[in-house]
Order: C-alpha cells, then sequence, then structure tokens
C-alpha cells in the first residue's frame, strides 16, 4: 500500500515540476520574443530619426539604405506646410514601420540677429516716436535721422541700439523653393491627397495624423469655418476666401484661399497661404509655430496685402512676395499696435506701428497719416530680435545655408 502510495506521491511531484519547467520556458520564450521586439522597435525608431536628421542636412529624398547592409531602409519625405518644410521619415524592417515627422525651419546662429533690413533706394530711413530699433541693422547709404511728424519728436537716446550696415539696393534672395506656388493656389490638387467637399463631412471634429494621407476639405465658394474643431495633416481649401471664426478651433493644418480672414478673437496655430489679401482682426492669437504667407502674381487692388489688427499677436513667419513689383506708395503688410514674434519677409512697402520681436526685412518703411504719407519713415514702431526666444525656429527663408532645427513634433 505505501509502495503504491509513493507511486501516487512520485507523479505528482513530476506533473508539478514539469508544469513549472514548462510555464518557466514559456515565460523565458516570451520575453526573449518581447526583448527582441523591443529591440527591434527601438532600432526603428532610431532609424527614422537617424533619416530625419539625414533629410535636415543633406535634403535627401526616396527610400534610403542607411548602413548598406539592406536591413535598415528609410522612407524620406518633405513637402512646403505653409512656410515650413513638413520632414517625414519611415523607417521599415520586414513588416514593421515607425513613422517619425516634424515642421522643420532654421535656426539664427548669430551671435547680433538681423532686426530691420531696409533696401537702399537713396533715402534715409527716419525716425519719430517711440521708436527703438535693435539688433543689427542694415540700412540706406544715406543712414538714419530724426523726424518730426503727428507732434510725435524721436524719444530715444541712439538712433539703432546695434552695429548697423549699408543695405544692398535689393533683399538678400529668397529661398527658391518659397517663390514655387503651392498647386492649390493654382487649383491644382497635389498627387496622393485625399480630396473631399467640405460640406459632405458630418463631423465637427477632425483630427488627421500626419502619419496618413493629407486630408483636403474643399469648398468652391466660401469656406466659413465655425464651431468646429480641426487638427493635424489636414488642409482647407476655397476658390474664393476663406473665414476663421473665433469659435474655430484649429491645430497644425493650412489654410488655401485668394482670400483669408480670421475673425476677432480667434485663438490657434495655422498656416495660411493666399493670392490676394489676409486680414487679422483685432484680438486674435497665432500659436507658435504659425506661418502667413501671400504670394501675388500681379496686385489688383491698392489695399494692403496682410493687415494685422489691434491687439492681435502672430507667433512665426509673415512672407509676402509679388512676381510683378508694384512701387507705390500703398503698403503690403500693415501692422496697428499689435506684435509679430519672428521673422517677416516683404518684398514691398510696410507700415510699422507695433512690435516686431524678432527680423524684419522690407524693401521700404512706410507711414501713412490722414494727412499725408511718408517714404521711409517709422513712427512708434519697435524691432528686436533679442525679444524672441533664443531658441524659435524660422521658416527656411534665406537662400543662404543655414542650420536646420525643428520647430515641433508632429
Amino acid at each position: 500500500m505505501l509502495k503504491a502510495a509513493s507511486l501516487i506521491y512520485a507523479l505528482v511531484v513530476a506533473l508539478l515540476i514539469g508544469l513549472v519547467s514548462s510555464a518557466l520556458i514559456t515565460y523565458a520564450t516570451y520575453h526573449r520574443v518581447e526583448a527582441m521586439q523591443y529591440a527591434q522597435q527601438e532600432q526603428l525608431v532610431r532609424n527614422a530619426h537617424s533619416g530625419l536628421l539625414r533629410i535636415m542636412q543633406q535634403r535627401e529624398m526616396g527610400v534610403i539604405d542607411l548602413y548598406g547592409e539592406g536591413t535598415d531602409s528609410v522612407l524620406l519625405e518633405y513637402r512646403t506646410w505653409g512656410a515650413y518644410h513638413l520632414m517625414t521619415s519611415t523607417a521599415h524592417n520586414h513588416r514593421h514601420q515607425y513613422t517619425k515627422t516634424a515642421l522643420v525651419g532654421t535656426i539664427d546662429q548669430a551671435d547680433i540677429p538681423t532686426g530691420l533690413y531696409v533696401c537702399d533706394y537713396d533715402k534715409p530711413l527716419s525716425v519719430c516716436g517711440d521708436t527703438r530699433i535693435d539688433g543689427r541693422s542694415y540700412l540706406p547709404h544715406a543712414g538714419i535721422k530724426r523726424a518730426y511728424i503727428e507732434g510725435q519728436n524721436y524719444q530715444g537716446e541712439k538712433l539703432v541700439y546695434g552695429p548697423h550696415q549699408k543695405s544692398g539696393r535689393q533683399l538678400p534672395p529668397l529661398n527658391e523653393s518659397l517663390l514655387l506656388m503651392p498647386g492649390y493656389l493654382q487649383g491644382i490638387p497635389i498627387e496622393g491627397d485625399s480630396v473631399v467637399m467640405f460640406d459632405a463631412v458630418e463631423q465637427d471634429s477632425i483630427c488627421q495624423s500626419f502619419a496618413q494621407a493629407t486630408l483636403v476639405l474643399y469648398e468652391a465658394g466660401v469656406l466659413w469655418l465655425s464651431d468646429v474643431n480641426i487638427s493635424g495633416h489636414v488642409v482647407l481649401w476655397s476658390d474664393r476666401e476663406i473665414i476663421i471664426n473665433a469659435s474655430a478651433q484649429l491645430q497644425d493644418v493650412v489654410c488655401y484661399a485668394p482670400k483669408v480672414t480670421i475673425h476677432s478673437g480667434f485663438s490657434g496655430q495655422v498656416h495660411v497661404g493666399a493670392t490676394q489679401q489676409i486680414t487679422i482682426e483685432e484680438n486674435v492669437v497665432l500659436e507658435y509655430p504659425s506661418s502667413l504667407r501671400v504670394q501675388h502674381i500681379r496686385r489688383q487692388n491698392n489695399e494692403p496685402s496682410l493687415v494685422l489688427g489691434k491687439n492681435s499677436a502672430v507667433n512665426g513667419v509673415v512672407l509676402i512676395t509679388v512676381q510683378h513689383a508694384n512701387r507705390k506708395h500703398q503698403p503690403l503688410l500693415k501692422i496697428e499696435e499689435a506684435t509679430l514674434t519672428g521673422q517677416i519677409y516683404v518684398q514691398g512697402l510696410v507700415q510699422l506701428q507695433g512690435t516686431v520681436a524678432g527680423s524684419l526685412y522690407c524693401e521700404k518703411l512706410v507711414l501713412t497719416t490722414s494727412s499725408s504719407t511718408y517714404e521711409n519713415h517709422l513712427l512708434n514702431g519697435r524691432i528686436n530680435p533679442f525679444e524672441r526666444s533664443p531658441h524659435f525656429v524660422g521658416a527656411d527663408l534665406l537662400a543662404k545655408q543655414q542650420k536646420m532645427g525643428v520647430a515641433k513634433w508632429l
């Protein structure tokens, strides 16, 4: 009887040992597979990051074998997104992939950044009122002088607060890629984008990942954006005009239309492209990194191309280009008691009666009052690139080579 019981006990112990051993082997195998998958995922993340650095440095596109071994390939892509570059690196390894996307621009590495660049048209720059120019200035050969306008004399101790040198008769050359007009402003969709009629979209909230294809919401007439929440890899496109109400919530999207109006009270982060005019009403906040871009083929009227209303703030980039120049005294950009933090590049005249916390490049400054128009005059305008964050990443505006940086991970 005892021997039979011993045999049963031995079988039970053997079974328990077998179960424990099987469990340990299964756990070890699962842990090893999990560790291998984790290592593979980490390698994909590193490869995607390396690919993004490569496209930023060398501007390569297409499928790249990072190490020449045929096992670590990345697909590199980039396109214009507002005034910035949208760069994407997708790493592949067998059936797995990982995508990294960033909004990319340039970093100003100068010890003394440029505050103001005004072309030399043989007339001095005249300053009056509470005007102050900091940073490095590029001024006409005729120099800079005090003026008395609208009952206001110049209040500063110095005419410029920083080094200055002679400017050229033209602005520094613009990056050629920014001279190309986006296809949507020419009525041409980009191949691969998914175009949907705006009226056909039923939901008020849309979030499109940048790992997905671009979603294009199109309206043939005026596109009103009110009580909507749209973010991500989305283009809003109209043949006539886009009107953005204060109740709209927009993040990372691009708006393309001949005219774009942003109503008072709006706050968000958007990129706007137009061929005629952009109007920013009072008390609007465009968060960093936003961009406003007007590309004229030929100006059809004397209205400003971009008006920045009182108490509004733009954080990012303003770019205005004119294919056929118009030398009349009407400003292309008008800033009225507002603040722009970042970069401004205007192929024409600027009326500044606000603050630029960054750099302003323009052909001329102009001041229009109720009684007269003054060429190359600055009244109550303040320019200071040191008020801009040292970590600011702007658009790749100038043709000269500059260090690339990430404005925002997407």
